[in-house]
């Protein structure tokens, strides 16, 4: 009786197993081809592969959290080799925004282990100013440096939170190119005493380009001035490029938008390009939603005209910060007109949201603060959500109260401007407010007009009590 076993390795994938083929006993020894007719009795035998992949364990930490908007986040990374031997492998962290949306990619390419070994690597994510806010999540990976293999894969190993920097929250309007730039020194040193973080600046473009490529040298002066002594005190510019001189509209109104969008893009140009490096912040008209700013508004034309001035001041500045909408009041129905943009393709074509609240009488209601905001909040910020835009920032460019004889006392206006403030730090995306305005304006001293009385300085450089109330709200985080 002879007990016959062929020995077969199979080889399946990375691993290996026997297989004893036998024959019973008493049967002939079966060798050669004859064994495949055979039914043989199968016995698997594992053994280990030298080939198996490597395994890995990971973790990751983030720090500060909550950070600011705009401020630098640790990124603190360990992975564990836990196999035996040596291996090589690519260490990859990313960072997803509160939407899901990837915002940050670092990776350590071909990084050596040894059995049992931890790598500790450091890096940081810097957000912006116009981050989404909330709650983001770091995910870790390690792929074999061929790139054919994911060895380790976390979604979430650490998490931290951005919420709103106040940093430049605190802005203000005023009108320097109205004025030479003495004058202009002295309010800049008495906004620095107020705590102004940042001014809005209105640059009419005709005033400005008297031709095509021709510039009003006094006008640049003033402009100029107030730029430079802006960047000595820290405070920091948004120019609003308004208002189309003659030569480009076919010598009709001002406020009636150029033939060609690319004369104005090429003004706005010249712009970015002069003040590089002092100016980042850049307003694309002003209300184009109201009929005293735009004749005949119409969303898709204005949106024509963000699109060409967005490309060309990209091109300038990548980085650049584009504000467009400069909606009116809620009062002006500007939901319909930010509808209407969206719809003509404006999403993508502006880095911040530009809108103003007004509560004052007669021609603004009679509304608290905190009503312009709740009001202003619930009209606009479901269509940027609908729109894919529910984490974009906005920036609210005016919000006053007059205290002429129709308006507020001076008492509410600081009581008013006290609790505007707060209620814009209250309201979603919102990272600035700039009070209008600075100085009692319009050209005139009249105590009944309220387009003469927005200032919480008067002509005579006179400080109303809401000047303190600026100073002492600047000072909250």
């Amino acid at each position: 009786m002879s007990h016959g076993f062929a020995l077969r390795v199979v080889v399946a994938g990375l691993g290996l197993s026997l297989v004893l083929l036998g024959a019973s006993m008493g049967d002939p020894q079966i060798t050669g081809e004859a064994q495949a007719a055979t039914q043989p009795r199968m016995v698997m035998l594992p053994l280990v592969s030298s080939n198996r992949p490597p395994t890995f364990s990971a973790n990751s930490s983030a720090a500060p959290s909550p950070a600011s908007a705009g401020s630098r986040v640790g990124l603190n990374v360990n992975v564990t080799h836990t196999s035996s031997g040596s291996s090589t492998g690519n260490i990859i962290i990313r960072v997803h925004d509160p939407l899901g949306n990837q915002v940050y990619q670092k990776q350590w390419a071909a990084q050596p282990f040894q059995a049992n070994q931890t790598i500790s690597l450091s890096d940081g994510y810097a957000s912006a100013l116009g981050s989404a806010l909330g709650t983001y999540s770091v995910s870790l990976q390690v792929t074999s440096t061929d790139g054919g293999s994911t060895y380790y894969n976390d979604a979430s190993t650490a998490s931290f939170s951005l919420t709103a920097s106040r940093a430049g929250f605190y802005g203000i309007n005023w009108h320097p190119t109205w004025y030479d730039s003495t004058w202009s020194v002295n309010q800049l040193n008495l906004m620095q005493q107020a705590g102004v973080q940042r001014t809005r600046v209105d640059v009419n473009w005709d005033a400005f380009e008297t031709s095509k490529g021709a510039y009003n040298t006094t006008r640049l002066a003033s402009l100029d001035a107030a730029v430079s002594e802006s960047a000595k005190r820290n405070i920091k510019p948004l120019l609003i490029v308004l208002r189309s001189p003659a030569w480009a509209n076919g010598g009709q109104d001002p406020r009636t938008p150029p033939n060609n969008d690319q004369d104005y893009a090429d003004f706005l140009k010249f712009l970015v390009a002069r003040y590089a490096g002092t100016v980042n912040d850049y307003e694309i008209w002003n209300e184009p939603d109201g009929s005293w700013a735009w004749i005949n508004p119409d969303a898709a034309r204005y949106t024509a005209l963000l699109k060409t001035a967005y490309v060309n001041a990209k091109s300038v500045n990548a980085n650049v910060n584009i504000l467009g909408g400069s909606l009116s009041g809620w009062y002006t129905n500007p939901a319909n007109f930010l509808s209407g943009m969206y719809a003509a393709g404006a999403r993508g074509y502006f880095d911040t949201l530009s809108a103003h609240a007004y509560g004052d009488p007669p021609q603004h209601g009679n509304l608290t603060p905190e009503a312009v905001f709740s009001k202003w909040s619930a009209a606009i910020l479901p269509i940027m959500q609908a729109n894919g835009d529910g984490a974009k920032r906005v920036w609210m460019t005016e919000d006053g109260y007059n205290t002429s004889t129709v308006g507020v006392s001076e008492a509410t206006q600081a009581d008013y401007l006290t609790r505007a403030y707060a209620a814009a730090k209250a309201t979603s995306n919102v990272d600035a407010l700039f009070y209008f305005e600075w100085m009692n304006s319009s050209g005139g001293t009249d105590i009944t007009q309220p387009s003469q009385n927005y200032g919480i300085v008067t002509l005579g450089d006179a400080f109303k009590p809401s000047y303190s109330a600026y100073q002492s709200i600047s000072k909250l985080p």
